[in-house]
C-alpha cells in the first residue's frame, strides 16, 4: 500500500493529516493536494492553505482552529450532510444578520489536486469545490473539468475524465487522527 501524506504549512496547526488512496502503486508523485480554500466552516473564516506538502503538521495553542482543518477534510471526503448551526463560521453568521444577506450563508471547501502520475484521464492539476447550504446538505460539489476542456487542456474528453475523478476521489480514504495525548 501507498500511502499519500500532506503537509500543511499553516502557522496556527498542530495536529498530523494522512489521505491514503486505496489502490497499490510504484514509484509516483506522493503529493496530491496542492492546495486548500475552506470558506466558512467553523472557527475558519476564509483560510486558504498553500503549498501543502507530503506531510503537514499544524501547531498552535488551543482554540485556535487545529482540528477544523482536519474536520474540513473529514466533511470534503466523507459526509454529505452536517450540522450547519454547529458548523457555521460564527462570524460570518454576525455579518449575515447585520447584513441581510441570508443567501450568504453556506460552507465551501475546494481542494486542488495533484494528478499523481497514475491516472492518465486526468489533467496535472484540477480542483473540487463542495458547498453545503444552510440546511446543512451537500448543495453542490464542482470540478474545474469542463473549462479546462474548453482550454483543451484535458487528455482525453470531458466525459472520460469525469470518471476518472471520480475513481480518482472515490480511492481517496481519508482518516481523522484520534487526539494524542500529551507527553510530559
Amino acid at each position: 500500500m501507498t500511502y499519500y501524506s500532506a503537509k500543511i504549512q499553516y502557522k496556527k496547526f498542530n495536529n498530523l493529516l494522512r489521505i491514503t488512496p486505496k489502490c497499490k502503486a510504484k514509484k509516483i508523485n506522493m503529493k496530491i493536494i496542492e492546495k486548500i480554500d475552506i470558506n466558512y466552516f467553523r472557527s475558519l473564516k476564509k483560510v486558504s492553505l498553500k503549498n501543502v506538502n507530503e506531510l503537514n503538521i499544524f501547531s498552535g495553542r488551543n482554540d485556535s482552529g487545529k482540528s477544523n482543518v482536519l474536520k474540513a477534510l473529514d466533511l470534503f471526503f466523507n459526509r454529505n450532510n452536517i450540522s450547519f448551526s454547529d458548523n457555521f463560521n460564527k462570524e460570518r453568521l454576525n455579518d449575515v444578520r447585520k447584513e441581510s444577506i441570508r443567501g450568504k450563508q453556506f460552507i465551501k471547501i475546494t481542494i486542488t489536486f495533484r494528478n499523481p502520475g497514475t491516472y492518465k484521464t486526468l489533467p496535472k492539476k484540477f480542483q473540487v469545490s463542495k458547498t453545503w447550504d444552510k440546511t446543512g446538505n451537500l448543495l453542490e460539489s464542482k470540478d474545474n473539468l469542463t473549462k479546462l476542456s474548453g482550454m483543451k487542456k484535458l487528455p482525453t474528453t470531458l466525459n472520460i475524465s469525469k470518471r476518472g475523478l471520480t475513481t480518482f476521489l472515490n480511492k481517496i480514504k481519508r482518516a481523522y487522527p484520534s487526539e494524542i495525548p500529551n507527553f510530559r
